[in-house]
């Protein structure tokens, strides 16, 4: 009798557990959705695909998993957290302090006052996310998806290239 109430127990808690999950998810497409983002698979494989994880927190913020690609080293910077109300140069400021530079840059070019900063957006095909059109939430936008490259200035924020 005991193992069957042990088990209830267990059973009772992967229920739990799945729930909350289930929650967890529906919150972060609303979130989305809301913000008329389109998201698309990984355009990177990381190392630690777990911390690779977009979510929103209790406040509704975005955490979004962000790398900066350096082409001409073969070098990257990989934020497993950027939230989505955060500055890039909130991030650079951290990864370039003044008169540092990285091993990989021989020719000492990166230094914060003069990096330049591109996004390059749908490189990916956007994955559909279900809509409940009964919240009126928006709909995504049906934006040209073609891949392109912005320039993106320091003290902007994430939220605002997405």
């Amino acid at each position: 009798e005991k193992q069957i109430e042990l088990i209830k127990e267990a059973e009772q808690k992967k229920k739990e557990h799945a729930e909350r999950e289930l929650a967890k998810t529906r919150k972060l497409q609303q979130a989305i959705i809301a913000r008329g983002i389109a998201v698309g698979p990984h355009l990177f494989e990381v190392q630690n695909r777990d911390a690779a994880k977009l979510y929103v927190d209790d406040n509704d913020v975005l955490h979004w998993p962000v790398m900066f690609v350096y082409e001409e080293f073969s070098q990257v910077d990989y934020i497993e957290d950027f939230e989505e109300d955060t500055a890039f140069i909130d991030h650079l400021s951290v990864m370039f302090p003044p008169n540092e530079y990285p091993d990989w840059d021989v020719y000492k070019k990166y230094s914060l006052s003069d990096i330049e900063i591109y996004a390059i957006l749908n490189q990916v095909q956007p994955t559909k996310i279900p809509r409940n059109n009964s919240n009126n939430v928006e709909k995504q936008k049906d934006d040209d998806h073609r891949p392109r490259k912005i320039k993106i200035n320091h003290t902007t924020t994430l939220k605002k290239v997405l």
